[in-house]
C-alpha cells in the first residue's frame, strides 16, 4: 500500500498510543467510543487496515506534518484517523480523519478555508460537499473528511457509506455559529463564506472573524465581520486598522454616513473600507474604486444593524 501513508490533509483538507490528555466527552459521542465506531464503520467487502489513531495537538504534526498549523490555529481538540481496504483490490483504500474542533464555530472555520468552491453538495451534517470521491463533512463540533484513492463508482459509493454511517454517530448540540446569518444574501457568492480565528485578511489584529465575496457588476468584492468582546475592543481594532492603512497605503480619510464615521484606506490594491457596529468591526477591502467601496460598506453596515 502506498496510500495510506501521511496524505495531506486537504487536496483544497490518538497514534496507538495517545500523547496528552483527550476531552473524554469529545470523543465520546452517542453510541460508543469514537474508535469502536470508526473500526465499525466499514462498508462491506472493505476492511479495516492496522488500528484506528488518535492524535492530540502534541502530536498532530506525526500525521498531517505541514497542515497541523491550520488546525492548530483553530484549536484542535484531537484527530481520529482510519485507513479502510477494499478487501478485493489492494490498491484501493479510504482515509478517514475526523477532527474534533472543540466547538461548531472553529469546526466551519476549517471546513471553509479548505472547501473547495463550486463542488457538489450533499446532505449530510450542517454543511457538506464531495469532489470526486472524496467526501468533506461539518456537523458540529466535527469536520470530517473522507479521501480516497480512486475516483471511480465503487469508491465513492464506499465513501459515502463511511461518511454517512460516521456523520449518523456524531452529535451536534445545535451550538451557534454566530456569523452564518449575518451577510446580505443579495450578490453573495456560493461558498465564499469563510470564518477565521486567528489573522484573518492576513492582519495579526483580525481575529474572530467572518469573511465573504460578493459579485457586482462583473467586480468581486471582499468583505468581513469581526466580532469583538466590548466596543471598546472594536473601537481599538478600528484604530489598529488606521494604522496599517497609513503604515502601508497611500491614504487614509473618514467619512460619515448617516451619523457613522467610515474610515476609508486607499491601499496599494484598491479600497479599504471600515466601521464598527457595536461589538463589531465591519468593513470591505481591495475594492477598486472609492464609490463602490463606500457604498457598499455603508449597505453592509446598515443590514447588520438589522442581524447583529
Amino acid at each position: 500500500m502506498i496510500f495510506r501513508q501521511n496524505l495531506p490533509v486537504s487536496l483544497l483538507t490518538l497514534a496507538f498510543t495517545v500523547a496528552g490528555w483527550i476531552n473524554a466527552e469529545a470523543v465520546v459521542p452517542p453510541g460508543g467510543k469514537l474508535p469502536e465506531i470508526v473500526a465499525d464503520a466499514a462498508p462491506a467487502g472493505w476492511k479495516l487496515y492496522d488500528e484506528v489513531l488518535q492524535f492530540t495537538p502534541d502530536n498532530l504534526y506525526e500525521q498531517i506534518n505541514g497542515r497541523a498549523e491550520l488546525f492548530l490555529s483553530y484549536n484542535v481538540v484531537s484527530l481520529t484517523y482510519a485507513t479502510f481496504d477494499d478487501s478485493s483490490d489492494p490498491n484501493l483504500s479510504i482515509n478517514l480523519s475526523i477532527y474534533d474542533m472543540g466547538t461548531a464555530l472553529n469546526a466551519f472555520g476549517v471546513f471553509s478555508v479548505e472547501r473547495s468552491p463550486g463542488e457538489p453538495q450533499v446532505d449530510l451534517g450542517r454543511e457538506a460537499y464531495r469532489s470526486g470521491a472524496n467526501h468533506y463533512v461539518w456537523k458540529g463540533r466535527y469536520y470530517i473528511q473522507a479521501i480516497v484513492s480512486d475516483s471511480g463508482k465503487q469508491a465513492q459509493e464506499a465513501t459515502w457509506g463511511i461518511v454517512q454511517e460516521i456523520s449518523s454517530q456524531l452529535k451536534d448540540t445545535g451550538e451557534e455559529v454566530w456569523g452564518a446569518n449575518v451577510f446580505p444574501s443579495e450578490s453573495l457568492v456560493s461558498d465564499s463564506l469563510k470564518y477565521f480565528l486567528v489573522d484573518a485578511l492576513g492582519l495579526e489584529f483580525m481575529r474572530n472573524t467572518f469573511t465573504a465575496l460578493y459579485q457586482r457588476d462583473g467586480i468581486e468584492i471582499s468583505t468581513f465581520i469581526s466580532k469583538r468582546a466590548s466596543e471598546a475592543e472594536a473601537f481599538a481594532a478600528l484604530e489598529e486598522y488606521s494604522a496599517f492603512g497609513k503604515r502601508y497605503g497611500k491614504r487614509i480619510q473618514r467619512s460619515t454616513e448617516n451619523g457613522t464615521e467610515f474610515l476609508i484606506c486607499e491601499m496599494q490594491r484598491g479600497y479599504d473600507v471600515v466601521t464598527t457596529k457595536g461589538t463589531y468591526l465591519v468593513g470591505v477591502t481591495a475594492v477598486p474604486g472609492r464609490a463602490l467601496a463606500f457604498k457598499t460598506a455603508v449597505e453592509l453596515h446598515q443590514h447588520c444593524c438589522s442581524k447583529l
